[in-house]
């Protein structure tokens, strides 16, 4: 991605007069200084006059935006039909970021007009995976900040049993160190799952002893998870979410047949991997399924904390 002053570099010989650029990171109003040079672009334009042009003259230039869980049945389509009417005119639309090419490489490749255009488009695509592969960077993960705040935890629709518990085991790594940190213990779990028809389920269950453990929370979520979906539909997006805290000094009140001793010895392995992590890195232990997996981003989504426990 090109800052501003790196593209100015290829519009030189265009008359600037034609030209505005805004970065809305430095801008104390976006909107307000975004409005105002249009303004000066209007009056500017209305000094014109107006010739009728074929519309095959007309270029667009399109890019990826602030992607959220909506993209894909509200403005990519919108776009993609717009790009079909315009080209079938004789429009040129251009797409120039290749990465967002990956993953829909067939449904791109098979609209090319003839083998050649098929060659060069399948090499660019190969090309670029290549340079990515030979710097060590995974090929289907660029999903920003930005796009995992907007509802994006995965980066493909999960249709496997086994996909969703490596979401939910990685979800709760993050849970379980806030925990932790924060000298907090969960009395229950909550799992929210969004599927590809945007269609949104919710379940909570009791643990059965309050705990920090990631591990244990994430066994719980899955429960949940295997007991409550219907499996009808892919899932675009997983939450997990510790409730009922308390403080880790608070004692559980159990009954004669709750079983601690293996729940005590998986959270003392969890707390030795903690401090582990907190000396040497948060990635110095790993558990074992979660060394790759491909449908999760490396970089964790912001966590949200209740203003009690900030």
């Amino acid at each position: 991605n090109s800052g501003i002053e790196e593209v100015k570099k290829y519009i030189e010989d265009f008359d600037q007069k034609n030209i505005r650029c805004l970065v809305c990171q430095e801008a104390e109003d976006e909107i307000e200084e975004g409005l105002a040079l249009l303004k000066e672009l209007t009056a500017h334009a209305a000094a014109a006059e107006r010739a009728q042009v074929p519309v095959s003259r007309l270029i667009v230039g399109v890019k990826c935006g602030g992607s959220d869980d909506l993209s894909g049945i509200t403005a990519n389509p919108l776009v993609g039909r717009f790009t079909d009417r315009l080209t079938s005119k004789g429009g040129t639309v251009l797409m120039t970021e290749v990465p967002e090419m990956f993953g829909a490489e067939t449904i791109l490749l098979n609209r090319c007009e003839n083998k050649d255009v098929f060659s060069r488009a399948a090499a660019m695509i190969q090309n670029f995976k290549a340079y990515f592969s030979s710097h060590g960077q995974p090929v289907y993960e660029n999903p920003s900040p930005g796009n995992k705040a907007g509802g994006i935890t995965t980066l493909e629709d999960l249709t496997e049993n086994e996909e969703v518990w490596k979401v939910i085991l990685e979800l709760c790594q993050e849970i379980g160190h806030r925990l932790y940190s924060l000298g907090q213990r969960a009395k229950g779990v909550s799992l929210t799952i969004k599927d590809c028809n945007l269609h949104i389920k919710q379940w909570q269950g009791k643990l059965n002893i309050s705990t920090c453990s990631p591990y244990l929370i994430a066994q719980k979520a899955f429960s949940l998870f295997e007991n409550g979906y219907d499996q009808k539909n892919p899932i675009r997006a997983v939450s997990v979410t510790a409730i009922q805290l308390v403080s880790k000094d608070t004692p559980d009140q159990l009954d004669i047949f709750t079983l601690t001793s293996a729940t005590q010895k998986q959270e003392q392995l969890d707390i030795t991997i903690e401090n582990l992590r907190s000396r040497f890195g948060e990635r110095v232990v790993r558990n074992a399924c979660l060394l790759y997996n491909p449908k999760m981003p490396n970089e964790k989504p912001p966590v949200c904390l209740p203003p009690a426990i900030r």
